[in-house]
């Protein structure tokens, strides 16, 4: 399996659905779905980038673990949560932007993206932190928040261990 459209009606996306889909390069979602489960893209590592439709909200534990071509993905404004280890081992993502209705990240969730420089943080609220959500990343990572709040960010719960990191959107 290299590419796939999937038809729109379809809501979800179960556990396992792409698992070790290694030769998966493109796939084109419906705008129809709402969520990702667990382990949905675990090791599709030839797939490059990704577009989620807008009204996708949570993306499931693992879902795109060690997905290691994966440069680019778009989270739609509506997503509130990522899973754990949901991007764990995609080294060859460069950046990744939080959208505003996030309110958590799971644990390891960006762990050993040994690419990721920039994440892009945009909740008011600092999101809930799993542990080592951003632990084995590229030497120069930083973590980038509106102004009004990179204090709150810099002394939140799990995210004061990378206050050094946190600076001020330009």
């Amino acid at each position: 399996l290299t590419s796939i459209t999937l038809p729109e009606g379809v809501t979800s996306l179960g556990h396992n659905c792409f698992y070790y889909c290694t030769s998966l390069t493109s796939i084109t979602l419906p705008e129809s779905l709402i969520s990702l489960g667990e382990w949905g893209f675990y090791y599709c590592s030839s797939l490059t980038s990704i577009t989620l439709p807008e009204g996708v909200t949570s993306l499931g534990n693992n879902c795109f673990e060690s997905c290691s071509s994966l440069t680019s993905i778009t989270l739609p404004e509506g997503v509130t949560s990522l899973g754990h280890m949901c991007f764990f081992g995609c080294t060859s993502l460069t950046s990744i932007t939080i959208p505003e209705n996030v309110v958590s990240l799971g644990g390891m969730c960006f762990y050993m993206c040994s690419s990721l420089t920039l994440a892009t943080v945009l909740p008011a609220v600092p999101p809930s932190l799993g542990t080592w959500a951003f632990e084995g990343l590229h030497s120069s990572f930083n973590i980038k928040v509106r102004s009004p709040y990179v204090n709150a960010y810099k002394t939140a719960t799990n995210w004061v261990t990378h206050a050094s990191k946190i600076y001020p959107l330009s």
